[in-house]
Protein backbone atom coordinates (compact mmCIF):
# COMPACT_ATOMS: atom_id res chain seq x y z
CA UNK A 1 0.00 0.00 0.00
CA UNK A 2 1.48 3.41 -0.94
CA UNK A 3 2.31 5.70 1.95
CA UNK A 4 2.24 8.93 -0.08
CA UNK A 5 -0.57 11.18 -1.07
CA UNK A 6 -0.36 12.24 -4.69
CA UNK A 7 -0.81 15.90 -5.60
CA UNK A 8 -2.33 17.17 -8.84
CA UNK A 9 1.12 17.27 -10.48
CA UNK A 10 1.71 13.59 -9.66
CA UNK A 11 4.28 14.26 -6.92
CA UNK A 12 4.27 12.71 -3.46
CA UNK A 13 3.29 14.90 -0.50
CA UNK A 14 4.37 12.61 2.36
CA UNK A 15 8.08 13.29 1.71
CA UNK A 16 7.43 17.04 1.99
CA UNK A 17 5.67 16.53 5.31
CA UNK A 18 8.41 14.20 6.58
CA UNK A 19 11.12 16.61 5.43
CA UNK A 20 9.46 19.61 7.10
CA UNK A 21 8.85 17.73 10.34
CA UNK A 22 12.44 16.47 10.45
CA UNK A 23 13.80 19.98 9.79
CA UNK A 24 11.65 21.57 12.50
CA UNK A 25 12.34 18.85 15.08
CA UNK A 26 16.09 18.79 14.48
CA UNK A 27 16.39 22.59 14.60
CA UNK A 28 14.40 22.65 17.83
CA UNK A 29 16.66 19.96 19.28
CA UNK A 30 19.66 22.02 18.24
CA UNK A 31 18.53 24.84 20.53
CA UNK A 32 18.60 22.45 23.49
CA UNK A 33 22.31 21.74 23.04
CA UNK A 34 24.95 23.92 24.65
CA UNK A 35 27.15 25.93 22.25
CA UNK A 36 29.82 23.85 20.52
CA UNK A 37 33.20 25.59 20.17
CA UNK A 38 35.78 24.72 17.55
CA UNK A 39 38.30 22.38 19.18
CA UNK A 40 41.75 23.68 18.31
CA UNK A 41 43.08 20.11 18.43
CA UNK A 42 41.08 19.58 15.22
CA UNK A 43 43.91 21.20 13.27
CA UNK A 44 46.31 18.48 14.40
CA UNK A 45 44.46 15.82 12.37
CA UNK A 46 46.07 16.96 9.16
CA UNK A 47 48.85 14.94 7.56
CA UNK A 48 51.95 16.76 8.77
CA UNK A 49 54.46 15.40 6.26
CA UNK A 50 56.16 17.75 3.84
CA UNK A 51 56.93 16.29 0.43
CA UNK A 52 58.51 18.38 -2.35
CA UNK A 53 58.15 21.48 -0.14
CA UNK A 54 54.37 20.96 0.07
CA UNK A 55 53.20 21.06 3.70
CA UNK A 56 50.63 18.47 4.76
CA UNK A 57 51.23 16.82 1.40
CA UNK A 58 48.77 13.96 1.33
CA UNK A 59 45.92 16.21 2.42
CA UNK A 60 46.83 18.54 -0.43
CA UNK A 61 47.06 15.71 -3.00
CA UNK A 62 43.76 14.18 -1.86
CA UNK A 63 41.95 17.30 -3.10
CA UNK A 64 42.82 16.67 -6.76
CA UNK A 65 39.90 14.26 -7.31
CA UNK A 66 37.48 16.92 -6.02
CA UNK A 67 38.84 19.42 -8.52
CA UNK A 68 38.60 16.90 -11.35
CA UNK A 69 35.09 15.67 -10.51
CA UNK A 70 33.81 19.20 -9.97
CA UNK A 71 35.31 20.40 -13.25
CA UNK A 72 33.78 17.42 -15.08
CA UNK A 73 30.42 18.25 -13.52
CA UNK A 74 30.70 21.87 -14.63
CA UNK A 75 31.53 20.76 -18.14
CA UNK A 76 28.80 18.14 -18.43
CA UNK A 77 25.89 19.14 -16.19
CA UNK A 78 24.83 22.71 -16.92
CA UNK A 79 21.08 22.22 -17.03
CA UNK A 80 20.26 24.58 -14.18
CA UNK A 81 21.74 26.77 -11.49
CA UNK A 82 21.62 24.03 -8.86
CA UNK A 83 23.77 21.55 -10.80
CA UNK A 84 26.23 24.32 -11.65
CA UNK A 85 26.49 25.44 -8.02
CA UNK A 86 26.84 21.82 -6.87
CA UNK A 87 29.67 21.12 -9.32
CA UNK A 88 31.28 24.44 -8.47
CA UNK A 89 30.99 23.56 -4.77
CA UNK A 90 32.76 20.25 -5.33
CA UNK A 91 35.59 21.95 -7.27
CA UNK A 92 35.90 24.75 -4.76
CA UNK A 93 36.00 22.19 -1.94
CA UNK A 94 39.25 20.95 -3.46
CA UNK A 95 40.61 24.48 -3.55
CA UNK A 96 39.30 25.49 -0.11
CA UNK A 97 40.57 22.29 1.46
CA UNK A 98 44.00 22.81 -0.09
CA UNK A 99 44.04 26.37 1.26
CA UNK A 100 43.19 25.06 4.74
CA UNK A 101 45.69 22.21 4.69
CA UNK A 102 48.49 24.48 3.50
CA UNK A 103 48.14 26.44 6.76
CA UNK A 104 45.56 24.86 9.13
CA UNK A 105 43.81 27.29 11.49
CA UNK A 106 40.26 28.56 12.00
CA UNK A 107 40.61 31.32 9.40
CA UNK A 108 41.52 28.92 6.60
CA UNK A 109 39.08 26.31 7.92
CA UNK A 110 36.26 28.70 7.01
CA UNK A 111 37.30 28.45 3.33
CA UNK A 112 37.50 24.66 3.60
CA UNK A 113 33.99 24.43 5.02
CA UNK A 114 32.23 27.03 2.84
CA UNK A 115 32.14 25.16 -0.50
CA UNK A 116 31.29 21.86 1.21
CA UNK A 117 28.40 23.52 3.01
CA UNK A 118 27.05 24.97 -0.22
CA UNK A 119 27.43 21.64 -2.07
CA UNK A 120 25.56 19.74 0.66
CA UNK A 121 22.74 22.29 0.67
CA UNK A 122 22.42 22.18 -3.10
CA UNK A 123 22.51 18.37 -3.16
CA UNK A 124 19.52 18.31 -0.83
CA UNK A 125 17.70 20.85 -3.02
CA UNK A 126 18.39 18.73 -6.12
CA UNK A 127 17.01 15.59 -4.45
CA UNK A 128 13.90 17.40 -3.21
CA UNK A 129 13.38 18.95 -6.64
CA UNK A 130 13.73 15.64 -8.45
CA UNK A 131 11.99 13.28 -6.04
CA UNK A 132 9.40 15.45 -4.32
CA UNK A 133 8.53 18.78 -5.93
CA UNK A 134 10.38 21.10 -8.30
CA UNK A 135 9.11 24.26 -6.63
CA UNK A 136 10.13 23.02 -3.17
CA UNK A 137 13.56 22.13 -4.57
CA UNK A 138 13.99 25.61 -6.08
CA UNK A 139 13.02 27.29 -2.80
CA UNK A 140 15.31 24.97 -0.85
CA UNK A 141 18.18 25.79 -3.23
CA UNK A 142 18.21 29.45 -2.24
CA UNK A 143 17.29 28.81 1.39
CA UNK A 144 20.06 26.22 1.71
CA UNK A 145 22.68 28.58 0.29
CA UNK A 146 21.66 31.35 2.70
CA UNK A 147 21.44 29.10 5.78
CA UNK A 148 24.71 27.38 4.87
CA UNK A 149 26.60 30.66 4.56
CA UNK A 150 24.94 32.01 7.70
CA UNK A 151 25.95 28.89 9.68
CA UNK A 152 29.60 29.56 8.89
CA UNK A 153 29.38 33.26 9.63
CA UNK A 154 27.65 32.45 12.92
CA UNK A 155 30.52 30.09 13.80
CA UNK A 156 33.08 32.82 13.05
CA UNK A 157 31.12 35.46 15.01
CA UNK A 158 30.25 33.33 18.06
CA UNK A 159 32.54 30.25 17.96
CA UNK A 160 29.40 28.10 18.06
CA UNK A 161 29.26 25.21 15.59
CA UNK A 162 25.74 23.95 16.33
CA UNK A 163 24.06 25.38 13.23
CA UNK A 164 27.03 24.43 11.04
CA UNK A 165 26.82 20.83 12.25
CA UNK A 166 23.10 20.81 11.49
CA UNK A 167 23.74 22.19 7.99
CA UNK A 168 26.22 19.37 7.43
CA UNK A 169 24.22 16.51 8.96
CA UNK A 170 20.63 17.39 8.10
CA UNK A 171 21.00 17.09 4.29
CA UNK A 172 22.55 13.62 4.61
CA UNK A 173 19.80 12.42 6.93
CA UNK A 174 17.04 14.06 4.88
CA UNK A 175 18.31 12.59 1.59
CA UNK A 176 18.31 9.08 3.05
CA UNK A 177 14.80 9.53 4.43
CA UNK A 178 13.47 11.05 1.21
CA UNK A 179 14.91 8.23 -0.88
CA UNK A 180 13.46 5.70 1.56
CA UNK A 181 10.01 7.27 1.37
CA UNK A 182 10.16 7.62 -2.42
CA UNK A 183 11.18 3.98 -2.74
CA UNK A 184 8.41 2.78 -0.41
CA UNK A 185 5.86 4.92 -2.31
CA UNK A 186 6.45 2.81 -5.42
CA UNK A 187 4.97 -0.33 -3.84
Amino acid sequence: MPIGLISSDGRRTVPILAFSTLAAASLTGLLLLPPIAQDQGYHQFVDQRTIFSIPNSWNMVSNLPLLIVGAAGLRRFRRDAATVVFSLGVSLTGIGSSHYHWDPHDGTLFWDRLPMTLAFAVLLALVVGERVNGTAGAILFWLGLVVGLFSLLLWRWTDDLRLYFWVQLFPALAVVILFSLAYRDRD
